[in-house]
């Protein structure tokens, strides 16, 4: 029936959300979490954004997420079939936006002769008109505490799952950073790392 096979697509449109207009052409993915992000269908838009997907392959998946590579960037967003997906896509900047960080939880953890702590930071790009930022020589800089072993950096994605980053070393001296594309809004980074505890104390 007619709407049954509506369910099994999922359909939307592409914009660009730092002109304000629909992206002709694009190439826009399907993807579901199995053993990694799979992807289970392709489309392109028209020339006014649009693009329709068959879902038939996403049946039983936690979730479905529509994908568009622009620029170099990867965007996605949660979709549902039978339902209208709108995915923006931005423009890209190499200069720093205006940067804050609204939100942000450390947790430390002694276990023994060791600690292991935690940064979480709620990282908000709040460009006016909406860009991405790009920078290769680190996008997000950090500090660590003293004594610092074993540092890992990662963005959380979609179902709060981790997605693990590289460390560079930035310019100024004991400043690390991590390379990823900052989008519009809020973009949550987790930061951590191991030191010693034999001595019982330990400055974050």
């Amino acid at each position: 029936s007619l709407p049954a096979r509506a369910q099994q697509r999922i359909t939307g449109r592409v914009v660009n959300g730092t002109t304000h207009q629909p992206v002709a052409n694009q190439l826009v993915q399907l993807l579901v979490p199995r053993g990694g992000m799979q992807q289970v269908a392709t489309a392109t838009s028209d020339a006014s954004g649009h693009f329709s997907l068959d879902a038939s392959g996403s049946a039983g998946a936690p979730i479905a997420m529509v994908q568009a590579v622009y620029k170099d960037v990867n965007y996605r967003v949660r979709a549902t079939p039978g339902e209208a997906t709108e995915l923006s896509v931005y423009e890209n900047t190499h200069t720093a936006p205006a940067l804050r960080i609204p939100r942000a939880r450390i947790l430390v953890q002694a276990e023994g002769q060791r600690v292991r702590v935690q940064e979480l930071f709620a990282v908000e790009n709040a460009s006016e008109p909406r860009r991405t930022y790009l920078n290769p020589d680190g996008t997000f800089l950090f500090h660590l505490g003293q004594g610092a072993e074993n540092p890992q950096a990662a963005i959380i994605g979609e179902m709060n799952m981790p997605i693990p980053q590289g460390i560079l070393d930035a310019k100024s001296p004991g400043e690390l950073a991590i390379n990823y594309s900052l989008h519009p809004g809020v973009t949550a980074i987790l930061v951590a790392y191991e030191a010693d505890y034999s001595s019982g104390q330990f400055t974050l």
